[in-house]
């Protein structure tokens, strides 16, 4: 039989000193209740679930509660949530595993029932400015970090309705269990507003809507090429390559499904619940099949490129490492202890955390079950590559820092004064995991970041005032994680130094895996449930990079520039191929083997440099910018002498020579034209040919011997 709480020695004495207050409670209107020591609001109906509607009783187990929270709006915020415990809280009574018990002032919860109402461990006589608190628990939404399967709670019995000296007490209930109720909370002061959702988007201007009259635009639209900041980024027409997604939704029911994850062939595991308990379901790429069916949990399925799959599942006393290979199921681990979170690798390796009877262990199977560390601090949650390289948290004595081990020796890569968790790596050696920066312990009071080891150096990822959970790396160093964008967790990428938000909306996206081929998956609230996503990355060629219309695979020959697609005409001679068709030339359009540069004339093939020249037509075929008129009107050999003369229309510039003789002088004839005359003496023999140029060209005639 499950258990609904570990309560942990209520019976044990407990402490009823009364906590000083110090602080205020500031009764804002509207339902708003702001706690100035903490800089929190408190929703004034503690029982807000029933009252709006939401749940017939308000009570609901820790993930209904949880999505209640990231969904509620209440006077035009939407940034409720559950309240959270401090862990560790020396003021608890109980401080082994977590703290608990009484006097557990650090939590929201316990600082409001002992310092701001004044009331003493197991009795709850003042709930003053609140209405609607039930006499009962009320769920955390901080995880029992030892067992992922609990939460923390805090009891309000009040001493009328209850027997019980539970009030005041903080405990840690199973998530699974339906008796708790939910109470909401923010962070800052809080003031009623009136925010109205004018075009029907589901977003106001509150809620990042940068034009709440056009409902095509919101936070949640997708960006297309119309001149518009459809997702409110703040960038019009942000359309690239990177961090493009189609997203399927791969379960649609009326339960709870978790705890996703995908090999590089496409397969999906996850934990489900059927009605009764969580199974595990693969997804094959095209049809959803469930691997287990029995009366217990199974969690945290891992799946490795062979189609083997691992998971922890409970055998009717405690939890144990169950391996799929396609056709049969085995129990690996068989002990009096839980053994949980099982990460298998491309050949079969898996490793895992086991309860020693002392403390967590990290665990390896490669055939046979080996006990990997051997000490009496907590050891937790490791993961392992293609070469057998493990990664994991470990307790120092302070706190939780991360491990990574080659198969030889251990690094230890982080040495701080908070905790670093669920560290992940790739086969690069690479590690990624969350830690509280400048926090004191898991708990902290600052919030979560993400962090990279790139094997020499410690990078911090995101640097925010949000909190950033479980990152996970592929082989090109690809991050992705789930953090708060303000509103609700999103989904996250990180590479090569930017940041990009893969989604937004309303509903919350939570634990993202990812392969090598860069596809993801999750698990995010539809709307009724929490389903599992899987969005695969749109081919590069199949974006219109530059909101022209075309894609490269459509023919956009440069998809960086709007002026160069299918649809325009050619220009010639910008240096584009405008219309993106090969047999519309932009330069030599003459294909004389010439361009606009040299060639005179790029539309006649008769015309380019050093073309053939027809004289005296008035066209300058060589492009050397005359036509050619010079004519040679004599060229006479006598006894060794050679006498030349021609004429040109150029007249006395035509500065015409002989060729291997020299320059030749221009001469009046019959007062009016021009002629070009050079003797020549001791010529030494007949040349055969004359040839005379100038600045048009060249002509030759053969020469008369006298």
């Amino acid at each position: 039989m499950k258990k609904i709480f570990i309560l942990m020695s209520i019976s044990l004495l407990f402490c009823s000193l009364t906590i000083s207050a110090n602080a205020e409670l500031i009764d804002r209107g509207g339902g708003l209740i702001y706690d100035t020591d903490l800089d929190i609001t408190w929703l004034q109906d503690a029982n807000y679930a029933k009252t709006s509607g939401y749940d017939e009783d308000g009570r609901m187990n820790w993930w209904n509660t949880m999505i209640w929270a990231q969904n509620f709006v209440y006077q035009g915020y939407i940034d409720w949530r559950l309240p959270t415990t401090l862990q560790p809280d020396l003021g608890c009574s109980f401080q082994e595993p977590v703290s608990f018990g009484y006097n557990c002032t650090g939590s929201e919860m316990g600082h409001l029932y002992y310092t701001e109402l004044g009331n003493i461990a197991g009795f709850l006589s003042n709930s003053d400015l609140f209405i609607n608190l039930r006499s009962y628990w009320y769920w955390s939404s901080t995880d029992y970090y030892p067992d992922s399967n609990y939460a923390m709670g805090f009891s309000f019995h009040d001493i009328l309705s209850s027997t019980l000296n539970e009030s005041g007490y903080q405990a840690t209930p199973y998530k699974s269990a339906n008796g708790l109720y939910a109470w909401a909370v923010r962070d800052g002061d809080s003031l009623p507003m009136a925010d109205i959702d004018d075009d029907g988007d589901g977003y106001t201007e509150n809620q990042g809507d940068c034009d709440d009259t056009d409902p095509t635009v919101s936070p949640n639209a997708s960006e297309i090429c119309d001149g518009v900041d459809n997702n409110c980024n703040n960038i019009i027409d942000d359309v690239s390559d990177y961090g493009n997604y189609t997203i399927t939704q791969l379960s649609d029911n009326s339960d709870n499904d978790e705890g996703p994850y995908l090999n590089n062939i496409g397969d999906v595991v996850w934990s489900g619940h059927d009605g009764n308990d969580f199974e595990i379901y693969l997804y094959n790429g095209a049809t959803v099949t469930q691997i287990t069916n029995n009366f217990y949990d199974d969690r945290n399925p891992q799946i490795n490129d062979s189609g083997n799959i691992v998971w922890d599942g409970y055998d009717g006393n405690d939890y144990e490492i169950f391996y799929y290979n396609g056709l049969t199921i085995t129990q690996i681990t068989n002990t009096v202890f839980d053994c949980k979170w099982p990460q298998i690798n491309v050949n079969g390796e898996i490793v895992w955390h086991c309860f020693d009877g002392n403390d967590y262990e990290i665990f390896y199977y490669d055939g046979t079950v080996n006990q990997l560390t051997n000490n009496s601090i907590h050891e937790l949650s490791p993961d392992i590559n293609s070469f057998g390289w493990i990664t994991w948290h470990k307790w120092d004595g302070n706190d939780y820092e991360i491990i990574l081990y080659n198969g030889i020796t251990e690094l230890q890569i982080t040495d701080n004064t908070w905790d670093d968790l669920a560290s992940q790596l790739n086969d690069s050696g690479e590690v990624v995991w969350y830690g509280y920066e400048g926090g004191s312990n898991y708990y902290g009071p600052t919030d979560a970041e993400i962090f990279l080891y790139n094997g020499t150096d410690v990078v911090q990822v995101t640097n925010n005032s949000v909190h950033d959970f479980h990152p996970v790396i592929n082989k090109d160093g690809l991050v992705a994680w789930n953090g708060s964008d303000g509103n609700d967790d999103e989904i996250f990428q990180y590479f090569a130094g930017i940041i990009t938000q893969i989604t937004s909306n309303s509903l919350g996206d939570s634990e993202v895996q990812l392969n090598d081929e860069e596809s993801m998956v999750w698990y995010g609230n539809d709307g009724n449930d929490l389903e599992i996503f899987l969005a695969t990355p749109v081919i590069p060629e199949d974006i219109d990079n530059d909101c022209d219309g075309y894609t490269e695979n459509q023919g956009d020959c440069d998809d960086t520039d709007p002026e160069v697609n299918l649809g325009m005409t050619e220009i010639p001679y910008n240096g584009k191929d405008d219309d993106c068709n090969a047999i519309t030339l932009d330069d030599d359009l003459d294909g004389d083997g010439y361009g606009i540069t040299t060639d005179c004339n790029d539309n006649d093939p008769s015309i380019y440099p050093d073309a053939p020249e027809i004289k005296h037509d008035g066209i300058d075929q060589d492009c050397n910018g005359y036509d050619l008129t010079i004519d040679i009107i004599k060229a006479h050999y006598k006894k060794d002498k050679l006498r030349v003369e021609a004429t040109s229309s150029l007249g006395e510039t035509a500065n015409l020579i002989l060729q291997d003789f020299g320059p030749m002088k221009a001469k009046k004839w019959r007062a009016s034209l021009v002629k070009w005359v050079i003797k020549v003496k001791n010529v030494g023999g007949d040349p055969g040919t004359a040839t005379v140029c100038g600045i048009e060209g060249c002509d030759s005639v053969k020469i008369t011997i006298k």
